[in-house]
């Protein structure tokens, strides 16, 4: 098999719409199949058509595997394990590129980096603007996830290392925690928009529960020691504000929000200060 750039993984359960577009989108790359990129589907048993629409579009497809498994980190890693492109990008059902050329211009800027990511643009009904960040500190990582759609990650580190597949919702952000921080991987921006992200999928939902917060509770606990991993996400909740503030990439958005939850907390502190009940630390 000649070398390839990139293994395009899409994971899907039940959403044979979802996987329409995401098989659209990747189909109509300009970049070279076979050459640029492999793409390879992982099912995880669905029965609402999309097994039947796989089969009809089996040739766009370089590697496929459709059976029952225990949920979206362990389909990811079937996807790893296949794999024969120098990086990894997941691209899963309902998820597609910004545009036709997009998977073309990742290819003219892959190099030695461990981590090329990119802009990904979250679609309606939760639109939003994901910018990836010029640098990435522990800080930031810590409060937020990268964009995983818009994320190119080498191979080897995935091989090496796959999804911890204790985390049902943040097993991707716990990878980039434990390689970009933990273990200095390097990393590039691509500045231009890669992905656009489905906002019906599971992680997208499962932030507005209680799975994520106490999910992303015990990951930091557990990479981390306990007065580090206080330090990156704070004691109370308005040290968790400033330090979320604190990690917007954009100078402007940063003090602003910086400025406006220092003005809330000023006027009880300064309160609790003259009566006596401030905060012990």
């Amino acid at each position: 098999m000649p070398d390839i750039k990139i293994s395009i993984i899409t994971v899907c359960y039940n959403d044979c719409e979802g996987l329409r577009r995401t098989m659209d989108s990747v189909a109509q790359q300009t970049a070279v199949r076979g050459a640029d990129y492999e793409y390879i589907v992982i099912d995880g048993g669905s029965t609402d058509g999309s097994a039947e629409l796989l089969k009809s579009r089996s040739d766009e497809v370089d590697a496929l595997v459709s059976e029952p498994d225990q949920g979206i980190y362990y389909a990811m890693n079937k996807g790893i394990a296949l794999a024969h492109g120098t990086f990894c990008n997941f691209m899963n059902a309902g998820d597609t590129f910004a545009a036709d050329n997009t998977v073309a211009r990742v290819v003219e800027r892959l190099g030695d980096k461990d981590y090329y990511i990119g802009h990904q643009l979250n679609l309606p009904p939760h639109k939003r603007f994901i910018k990836a960040p010029r640098q990435i500190t522990a800080t930031q990582l810590a409060a937020k996830a990268l964009s995983h759609q818009a994320t190119f990650i080498r191979t080897s580190l995935l091989k090496a290392r796959p999804y911890q597949v204790e985390y049902h919702i943040l097993a991707d952000w716990e990878q980039m925690l434990y390689e970009l921080i933990l273990h200095n991987a390097s990393y590039e921006r691509l500045n231009f928009t890669v992905a656009h992200f489905d906002t019906t999928g599971l992680s997208a939902q499962s932030g507005r529960d209680g799975r994520y917060g106490e999910e992303q509770r015990r990951m930091l606990h557990t990479l981390f020691s306990p007065r580090l991993a206080q330090a990156l996400i704070g004691k109370d909740r308005t040290e968790r504000k400033m330090l979320h503030a604190i990690s917007k990439p954009d100078a402007w958005e940063r003090d602003m929000k910086l400025l406006r939850n220092l003005l809330k907390a000023l006027p009880k502190d300064l309160w609790h200060k003259i009566t006596g009940k401030g905060r012990k630390g």
